[in-house]
């Protein structure tokens, strides 16, 4: 085990006290690039690799809340790994640091009470133990290594570490394709007209999805700030990846309209998420009437030879059912139409 912990990197976890605007994100994370080059954003805390601060965490942590927007009240963590820092983030006090210790048997100690909903789990794993009544950390530190494994194979394993103020997983520092892409925009003067916002709304579209790079995304989400200060929020969960900036703007626009800001809008962010390589949309298999009609007169003919119908449909019976063959049932397509 002591390898193991030698090999985990000292990492900073900075956790806001309340939700954080997107701008809010850029500033603040472009203040942390002197403290380290290697930060990435999870679960609403920022993290970085304080391996270039060796021996100076204390005074790297209290410089990263320095440069904190103002009001934001955060708590900055420093352990070894993502998890360990985010669990010593929530021992420390507003605007606090706290660093886990070196000892074994005392971070095992102050992690005791914790609950295992402040594990990067699963769902189903957080669910399974909870079920078990593992629901502390505590509980969790009882157990065998090789006992967490067979009850929840990789994660169980993770969890064993946690409970032990131990991540080993590696910094995630590759460079890859963000999982979401945002543009911002300032606007010369306040807005709220219907036709000003709906022209705000369609370059926002057009700006993102050209960042996006070809992908399509499932959701976006429209952050704004008024001429008095107030803060404005709009998801939109779109029925269906798009790729089109066009549809995606006609969805902000009627939401926008039914939802409309408080007040005039001097900035606005729009974001997308779950973006995805690739896309598609199933279309209907008879998509015209004149094939719906030659299909009829298909059946028509059929059950006429053999005095029985022989064309089938699916039709939704049991919409609360999870398992598509209780959800659904094949109806025959009669010659007078559809049964």
């Amino acid at each position: 085990m002591e390898h193991m912990f030698q090999n985990a990197i000292c990492v900073l976890a900075l956790i806001p006290g309340r939700a954080l605007a997107p701008w809010e994100i850029g500033v603040w994370a472009s203040g942390l690039e002197g403290l380290s080059p290697r930060a990435c954003l999870a679960g609403g805390a920022i993290y970085l690799d304080l391996s270039w601060q060796r021996g100076r965490e204390r005074e790297a942590a209290l410089r990263a809340l320095s440069l904190a927007p103002e009001g934001l009240r955060a708590r900055a963590g420093v352990g070894r790994g993502m998890a360990a820092a985010a669990l010593a983030a929530r021992l420390a006090p507003p605007l606090g640091v706290f660093l886990l210790p070196e000892d074994e048997g005392e971070r095992m100690r102050l992690l005791t009470p914790f609950p295992v909903s402040f594990l990067p789990l699963s769902g189903w794993a957080r669910r399974r133990l909870e079920l078990l009544g593992l629901t502390t950390l505590g509980r969790l530190q009882l157990l065998a290594r090789e006992a967490l494994w067979e009850l929840l194979g990789r994660e169980g394993e993770l969890c064993w570490w946690w409970a032990r103020g131990i991540d080993p997983r590696p910094f995630p520092w590759t460079p890859q394709r963000p999982v979401e892409v945002g543009v911002e925009r300032e606007l010369p003067w306040p807005e709220l007209s219907p036709e000003g916002l709906a022209a705000l709304v369609r370059r926002l579209a057009h700006e993102a999805m050209a960042a996006a790079g070809g992908r399509a995304c499932r959701e976006a989400e429209l952050w704004g700030e008024t001429a008095w200060g107030q803060a404005y929020r709009l998801p939109c969960r779109l029925a269906a990846p798009t790729a089109s900036a066009e549809e995606l703007a006609r969805a902000l626009t009627g939401r926008l309209l039914a939802s409309p800001p408080p007040g005039p809008l001097l900035r606005a962010r729009l974001l997308l998420r779950g973006l995805v390589g690739e896309w598609g949309r199933q279309e209907g298999l008879l998509p015209s009437a004149r094939d719906r009609g030659g299909l009829l007169e298909a059946a028509r003919e059929l059950e006429g030879r053999y005095g029985r119908p022989l064309i089938y449909r699916p039709v939704e019976v049991r919409p609360w059912e999870a398992l598509p063959e209780r959800r659904w049932m094949l109806m025959p397509i009669t010659g007078r139409g559809r049964s």
